[in-house]
């Protein structure tokens, strides 16, 4: 569901990015990126709804108490990062609408290598 708003920002920003810079186009683009945040907000609400009731729809496919347990645990993280997913997607496509691709390279560059070297290092320390 978040990830069609970074498809709707590609599709829109490009033919507005590539105006020349008039009043006209800086509110265009300021009105796009206020729809696309109005719009994530209401599907983050939508997605945070459904994942905040895992715990109530996890016992419809399994008994385990450990299982349920661990669901109950882990649903808050789910809801924090479903918090921002919409969000991010929509500028992302915001970004990649207006052919940023430099800034966008070096976010992806950081969240598969940076942020999994630092998470590894967590898993370290807690496992000893």
């Amino acid at each position: 569901i978040a990830d069609s708003l970074s498809l709707t920002a590609q599709s829109f920003v490009p033919g507005l990015a590539e105006q020349p810079p008039s009043r006209q186009r800086a509110r265009a683009l300021q009105q796009t990126m206020t729809n696309l945040f109005r719009v994530g907000s209401i599907f983050s609400v939508i997605l945070i709804a459904a994942v905040s009731n895992m715990p109530t729809i996890a016992r419809l496919s399994t008994s385990d108490t450990n299982v349920l347990a661990l669901v109950a645990k882990v649903t808050p993280y789910v809801v924090g990062t479903l918090s921002v997913h919409c969000f991010v997607t929509a500028f992302e496509g915001l970004l990649l609408g207006r052919k940023d691709l430099a800034f966008v390279g070096n976010m992806y560059l950081a969240w598969f290598f940076v942020v999994p070297y630092f998470l590894l290092r967590v898993k370290k320390a807690a496992l000893s």
